[in-house]
């Protein structure tokens, strides 16, 4: 499950804003590895979770009853669950035999009266406390105000065998005294319940995560969208609705049919500076429904919400658990933002912001390959794992044409909605689904860290030559050489630009024409790469530092990474254009003839 953060810092920009927004971990226990889990692997495999809570006046619950009913693939007689955010105080089975336990660290071992056989089913009750510490991880739940909300990761009882890969139907029922009731994800909603009356939802598809929020909601069916307001909602939270019924007209069109007949909006505690997506629910902090307090910029809200949408495919439905995966979580919900983004406003603002937001924000020393537990536990883990991953999908995109690649997508949801997605199978069906060997792509981009930084050298027309020659080499770098192809775009005056592409590797080009005065290395951001004129003052790649490299950079003055960057107007390189790049072209002025 994804979580965008909301920003603080009113210094930051629209890049460290969304940075924030995006930061977020899965407390995983240490007993959940990950392991990708094949449908008849394991002792045994958890099938169904009833879950009993009593809502206490003004807080969250501290006691739950877990029913666990798991079918036996292999004899035994004692067994494991995971342990990580609840104490077990007493198990018993279906008919109420108590049974023996041990709690070690994230475990607890159970002993069954007698040896169960392949093709049982087996159902225990646990009771057990909640081990929850809010105030450690607000993100994971709130206690206290209005809203309150529990999220944390493996507080039910979990396969030990296949911690956090497993999915099974979960049914959560409440009992409070009916001032309050809890979040249903993509269910139905049914009338307030009186005072010790049980309210109760089943997930209607397997999942791993229970989620739920609690507050006295104003409840509203909007067709395939079901709103919990919280108190002091007003018309602010029409917004959210309005980006929902966007990503849900798109989203199919792109990925497939969306995988639940229902979506369900609620709020969250701004403590928690989170947005969440977890199975049919998109949860948004409080102050975009009632206007009050920290708010989210309006564009970043819609990728806010089309972010947590594109959860609803790619963590929900298509289960992407294993240490070294999290890319096809989160690299590609940013990316379904993306084409949000781009289906609203026609533009690419949002890739190329994502793009520089990588390139510019990892050095070579620091990067790590996007697949892979390094990139996970890296400092940099957001601007790899959703910046470039997002961004490399629309490479793979741009690569393939959108038509072939939306039919390699659609292909990979179908084929892995409920089960274990890894990258290995995502290439497979693309490539089956495309006819095209993406062997080089993955290898280059996907399994190694790093991209290349193109020295660009231009030889001006001399006399009569109507041509400009342009010579390439990559800097060294601990990730060694890269290929392909570097699209060129010739520009020509008042005539129309001509574009052709060369060898990524380095070598010397000509480029002939009666109109050439210079040269522009791929304007539209089709590979990770810097481009390093030399001289640096040569930002028009033209073979000289003259006037028209002044104008371009005092019109660019002030401008930081995003949308509009452009990298050869850089001049020093600090990631700022200003009048110390204008100091340094002017010293440079000249040079090349």
């Amino acid at each position: 499950m994804a979580t965008l953060v909301l920003a603080t810092a009113a210094s930051a920009t629209p890049l460290e804003d969304r940075i924030r927004m995006l930061d977020h971990r899965l407390p995983y226990p240490t007993a959940a590895d990950g392991r990708a889990k094949p449908d008849d692997a394991g002792t045994y495999d958890l099938e169904r979770l009833e879950i009993e809570l009593e809502i206490p006046a003004g807080g969250l619950p501290e006691r739950a009853l877990f029913r666990v009913t798991f079918a036996v693939r292999e004899r035994f007689q004692a067994f494991s669950l995971v342990a990580f955010g609840y104490e077990p105080l007493s198990i018993r089975t279906g008919d109420g035999e108590e049974l023996d336990f041990d709690r070690e660290q994230f475990e607890v071992v159970i002993a069954l009266p007698a040896p169960v056989d392949p093709g049982e089913t087996v159902t225990i009750a646990i009771e057990a406390g909640l081990d929850l510490d809010c105030e450690a991880d607000p993100t994971s739940c709130i206690a206290d105000g209005e809203v309150r909300h529990l999220a944390s990761v493996a507080w039910i009882p979990l396969s030990a065998e296949f911690p956090l890969t497993d999915r099974f139907l979960i049914r959560t029922t409440f009992r409070g005294d009916g001032t309050v009731r809890p979040v249903a994800a993509g269910v139905p909603v049914d009338p307030p319940p009186g005072p010790g009356v049980g309210w109760a939802f089943e997930m209607e598809t397997p999942t791993v995560l229970p989620v739920f929020v609690l507050s006295a909601f104003d409840v509203e069916s909007l067709g395939d969208i079901v709103v919990y307001r919280p108190p002091g909602t007003t018309d602010e939270h029409l917004r959210i609705v309005e980006a929902v019924r966007a990503a849900l007209r798109l989203y199919p069109q792109v990925f497939g049919p969306f995988p639940y007949d229902l979506i369900s909006l609620g709020p969250l505690d701004p403590r928690a500076r989170v947005a969440l997506g977890p199975q049919a629910l998109l949860l948004i902090p409080t102050g975009e429904w009632t206007g009050r307090g920290q708010r989210i910029d309006p564009v970043e809200l819609q990728r806010v919400v089309a972010h947590e949408l594109g959860h609803q495919y790619f963590f929900n439905a298509l289960a992407v658990l294993d240490p070294d995966e999290p890319w096809l979580s989160e690299g590609f919900a940013e990316f379904a933002a993306t084409r949000f983004s781009e289906a609203l406003t026609g533009g690419d603002d949002h890739y190329r912001e994502n793009y520089w937001g990588y390139v510019l924000g990892v050095g070579q020393g620091d990067d790590e390959p996007l697949h892979s537990v390094a990139a996970n536990e890296s400092p940099h883990r957001v601007r790899i794992i959703y910046l470039k991953g997002s961004a490399v999908l629309e490479q793979l995109r741009r690569n393939l044409g959108t038509e072939s690649f939306d039919r390699g997508m659609q292909a990979y949801v179908e084929q892995m909605t409920g089960q274990i997605a890894t990258t290995r199978e995502l290439r497979a069906i693309f490539e089956d689904a495309t006819g095209t060997s993406l062997r080089t792509f993955f290898d280059q981009w996907i399994e190694r860290a790093g991209f290349p930084e193109i020295v660009a050298r231009v030889e001006p027309a001399r006399s009569e030559r109507a041509e400009l020659q342009l010579t390439v080499e990559q800097r060294p770098n601990r990730h060694g050489e890269f290929g392909g192809p570097m699209p060129v775009v010739l520009h020509r005056g008042v005539a129309d630009p001509i574009a052709s592409e060369v060898s990524l590797g380095a070598g010397s080009f000509t480029f002939r024409d009666e109109q050439a005065q210079w040269l522009e290395i791929d304007p539209e951001l089709t590979f990770f790469r810097r481009i390093r004129p030399e001289p640096a003052g040569d930002v028009n790649l033209s073979g000289v530092v003259d006037g028209m490299d002044l104008l371009d950079v005092v019109a660019a003055q002030g401008a930081i990474p995003g949308a509009m960057w452009a990298d050869r107007l850089d001049v020093n390189d600090d990631q700022l254009v200003d009048e110390r790049d204008v100091e340094l072209l002017h010293r440079q002025f000249g040079e090349g003839w």
